[in-house]
């Protein structure tokens, strides 16, 4: 997994710490969602 481009490095650590980045509802559902093979 790529980590370099610190916009998805931002996106992952926002996936794995909810609670540090909290989305609106929307957005939760859609991540939610989204199988995780990214």
């Amino acid at each position: 997994m790529e980590s370099s481009d610190p916009k998805k490095r931002k996106k992952v650590v926002a996936y794995l710490h909810p609670a540090l980045y909290p989305q609106d509802n929307l957005t939760q559902q859609t991540i939610d969602s989204i199988p995780v093979h990214m």
